[in-house]
C-alpha cells in the first residue's frame, strides 16, 4: 500500500492529487496519482518536467513517448494537455503495472499502449 500525500500544484495548470482528493475547484488540471515509489510528482525534476510540458503548444496532437514512465504522471499531464496518445515504457514491471493503474483513474487509458522493456523493444513506428 503506498503513502498518502495532500494535494498539491505544480506550475501554473496542474495539481497532483490521491485518488481521494477530489477534483479541483478551479481551472487546473487534476493529475491523480496513487502514491508510489516511482514518482507522484514531488520530484523536482519531475515537477520542472511538467511545468516545461505546460509552456509547449506542440504537446497538442502530439504522440508522446515517455521512457521510464514510472507512474506516468509525465504521460498523463501531455494527454490532458492534448496529446494524442502514448507509448510508455519501463524496465520494472511493478512500474509498468503503476503507469497502467494512474492512467486508469484519470480516464486516459484508451490512448496509452504500455511495455515493459528498454527503447531497444520499441519498433521503428
Amino acid at each position: 500500500m503506498g503513502r498518502t500525500f495532500q494535494p498539491f500544484t505544480v506550475g501554473h495548470r496542474f495539481r497532483i492529487t490521491p485518488p481521494e482528493g477530489g477534483p479541483s475547484r478551479d481551472s487546473r488540471l487534476d493529475l491523480v496519482m496513487a502514491a508510489g515509489a516511482f514518482g507522484s510528482g514531488e520530484h523536482e525534476t519531475t515537477a520542472s518536467c511538467l511545468e516545461i510540458l505546460e509552456t509547449m503548444p506542440e504537446v497538442q496532437g502530439a504522440r508522446v513517448l515517455d521512457l521510464g514512465s514510472g507512474t506516468g504522471i509525465l504521460t498523463i499531464a501531455a494527454l490532458k494537455l492534448g496529446a494524442k496518445s502514448a507509448l510508455c515504457i519501463d524496465i520494472e514491471a511493478s512500474a509498468v503495472e503503476a503507469c497502467r493503474e494512474n492512467c486508469k483513474i484519470n480516464g486516459v487509458e484508451e490512448r496509452v499502449e504500455h511495455m515493459c522493456g528498454t527503447l531497444d523493444d520499441v519498433g521503428e513506428g
